[in-house]
């Protein structure tokens, strides 16, 4: 991806049934986008996964995300871990609603 401005306009192409849990307006990408490039995070980390998920893979130098696999049902998971938007080097992790929130719990950013 060469700016955040094409980025910025792959991801407001997307359809808003992409995945089946709902988005958050392009305002709010638009908000996000200019703020993670003023601070260039090195660690971000995001519960849920989704267009936001598209943004912060590309802007954050350690972006992690923790989501329930709900690829049988909603579908957002399997949407952002399929799409050639998603700057895969991140990590994008899925777990059972069983025993996602201890992982969440035990996760160290360092």
């Amino acid at each position: 991806m060469n700016t955040v401005t094409e980025l910025l306009t792959k991801i407001r192409l997307l359809p808003e049934s992409w995945h089946g849990a709902g988005t958050v307006p392009h305002v709010v990408l638009e908000k996000l986008a200019a703020l993670l490039e003023a601070r260039h995070p090195s660690v971000s980390l995001e519960t849920g996964t989704g267009r936001t998920t598209l943004l912060f893979s590309h802007l954050s130098a350690n972006h992690t995300v923790f989501c329930v696999d709900d690829r049988a049902g909603g579908n957002s998971y399997g949407a952002v871990r399929n799409s050639e938007l998603l700057y895969a080097e991140h990590k994008l992790r899925a777990w059972s609603d069983a025993n996602y929130t201890q992982e969440l719990r035990l996760h160290r950013t360092d």
